[in-house]
């Protein structure tokens, strides 16, 4: 599915954002309560009456209920909520060390862009786990070889990503000696990569050595 741009505001790590697809998308109209039309229809008839009051609480509503109304081109439409976690990476938590920067990656790549989803399922939380591609670039795979993310080996199996994530770190040793051997920690029964530097972080140091600044979507059948 496609969604409506993204909104810089949306972002909410590097991997995980929540997006808007208009509901006149074919694979969500089926899927919108008659309650949410309604809703929809009875705000319209309180905005033409200037009961602003009303139309603001239905408007709340409406949210509540797992949708939005966006304008666009002066043109208000329906669009529906999926918050979503990219499939097969991990990134720092907002909180946690470099968690900004991984951000501020994400949203340098899908930032005010409309992204294409492919949907595998939806995790415990509640989120819908996906591959994003914008632009024609493989959004995990770009995260990946920046450096501002990890393979989630416990989820996810691929042999790309890992490939991915292991040429980094070899290349990081090889190119820069002073690095220190790479770490294994465990974060919350997960594991994470991490450099231990001085002064630098994972992604910063890949990147101060000028590894993974380019990167062309990976090949393969895109999953229908």
């Amino acid at each position: 599915m496609n969604s409506i741009q993204v909104s810089h505001k949306c972002i909410g790590d590097g991997d995980g954002f929540t997006a808007y697809v208009d509901t006149t998308d074919p694979r969500v109209s089926a899927t919108v309560p008659l309650e949410v039309h309604e809703l929809v229809i009875a705000r319209t008839k309180a905005r033409n009456d200037r009961d602003y009051q009303t139309a603001d609480a239905l408007l709340n509503t409406i949210g509540e209920a797992g949708y939005k109304i966006i304008t666009i081109s002066g043109e208000e439409i329906l669009a529906r909520k999926y918050r979503i976690r990219m499939r097969g990476i991990d990134a720092p938590e907002l909180k946690m060390p470099y968690g900004k920067e991984s951000k501020n990656a994400l949203m340098k790549l899908i930032g005010g862009r409309s992204v294409t989803i492919y949907v595998y399922g939806q995790d415990q939380f509640g989120r819908y786990v996906g591959d994003i591609y914008c632009d024609n670039v493989f959004v995990q795979e770009q995260m990946l070889k920046c450096g501002h993310a990890h393979h989630f080996k416990t989820y996810d199996k691929r042999p790309e990503f890992a490939k991915v994530g292991k040429l980094l770190y070899q290349n990081a040793l090889v190119e820069c000696p002073k690095i220190p051997t790479v770490v294994l920690q465990h974060v919350s029964g997960r594991k994470r990569q991490k450099l231990q530097t001085e002064g630098f972080g994972h992604h910063k140091t890949l990147r101060n050595h000028g590894i993974g600044e380019e990167s062309s979507a990976m090949g393969g059948k895109i999953p229908s």
